[in-house]
């Protein structure tokens, strides 16, 4: 069997890897055109002649129509010539994804984190097998590679320092405003509370980290890091991190693996990016009680922050986290699921 795999956002990308590997320890045949959130290396054109070579194709659904088209070229090309394709949804809401629109009657196979999510896909996708595989990512986030206090040592961040992570998207505007509130926010708490906010640039974001550099210049009364994954990941940081604020971000759900607590925070042009992409303003983690959302204003971030920290707030959040984010019994069983599925579209 040759299996294609075409993924341009980083979560697509970590997931395809996992399976190529497993799909080739099993003696079968993988054209893979992964992107990491980046520019693909290879031409659209070429991307579409090598796909058509393959039994059965997987793609992303990535975040924007723009970061997506090679997805969309090549399910399709699938349509038009008769290979079997599937999309992999890895997160909430990624299924309605506008841009994917016009192949949801074509599609054989969608993969889904979870059955509320399957029940929605159902819907949208009238004639394909919906698969609840979930994301074969998350069932790393329970076992965090590094300890709070290997963390907190190379970023030298004291026991008496409250460590605020700040995982960014990869769209400078979200960024600015969502960075830029949390300093304005901790900036407004007293001068004897001590905080190290860390900045960490999205792996996809092609501003780079001297886009952010002035939110470093000109915090006064904050301590701010811009951090890179090239020195440590958003991941790497977490185990280490006393709570997370962040912007619709999958580090949302890492940290209530790890039972974090996190805020959600939007800005207006947030909720609109949001708005476009899963076509409503309502946080799926929100929802689900895993996270609390404030929505553009310092000032409630900031008493957020401080029933969390001094009022215990977050206990009833950590307990739906628990709910909600079970740790798997096993690993592997999503990649399992998925190669299962596709193995079954190669050969009818």
């Amino acid at each position: 069997m040759r299996v294609g795999l075409v993924g341009h956002d980083v979560a697509p990308t970590q997931a395809f890897r996992r399976i190529q590997e497993a799909l080739v320890s099993r003696d079968n045949d993988v054209v893979s055109f992964v992107a990491d959130g980046k520019p693909f290396a290879n031409s659209k054109e070429e991307i579409i002649s090598s796909a058509k070579q393959a039994d059965v194709i997987l793609l992303g659904m990535s975040s924007s129509a723009d970061l997506a088209k090679e997805e969309v070229a090549v399910a399709e090309m699938a349509a038009e010539i008769g290979i079997p394709f599937g999309f992999y949804a890895d997160t909430y809401k990624c299924h309605r994804r506008p841009w994917f629109g016009h192949l949801r009657e074509k599609a054989n196979a969608v993969f889904v984190i979870n059955e509320n999510e399957a029940i929605s896909a159902r819907e949208l996708f009238p004639n394909a097998k919906v698969v609840v595989s979930g994301n074969p990512e998350w069932e790393d986030f329970f076992s965090p590679k590094f300890s709070r206090e290997e963390i907190r040592a190379k970023l030298e961040v004291a026991d008496d320092q409250r460590m605020i992570l700040c995982p960014g998207g990869k769209n400078l505007a979200v960024n600015m405003l969502h960075w830029g509130s949390v300093i304005e926010a901790l900036a407004m708490a007293p001068v004897n509370e001590i905080w190290k906010v860390f900045l960490s640039v999205h792996p996809g974001d092609t501003n780079g980290a001297d886009a952010y550099k002035d939110l470093v210049k000109w915090s006064k009364r904050v301590l701010v890091r811009v951090v890179t994954k090239d020195y440590l990941s958003a991941s790497d940081m977490l185990p280490a991190a006393d709570f997370v604020i962040e912007s619709a971000s999958t580090i949302a759900i890492e940290a209530a693996c790890q039972r974090k607590p996190v805020i959600s925070y939007f800005s207006e042009i947030a909720l609109g990016r949001l708005e476009d992409g899963s076509g409503s303003r309502n946080y799926e983690l929100c929802e689900l009680g895993v996270t609390y959302q404030v929505n553009g204003s310092p000032e409630k971030l900031l008493s957020t922050i401080r029933d969390i920290l001094l009022y215990g707030s977050g206990l009833a959040m950590e307990r739906r986290q628990e709910q909600v984010y079970s740790k798997p019994p096993e690993k592997g069983a999503a990649v399992k699921m998925m190669i299962e599925t596709l193995t079954e579209l190669a050969h009818k």
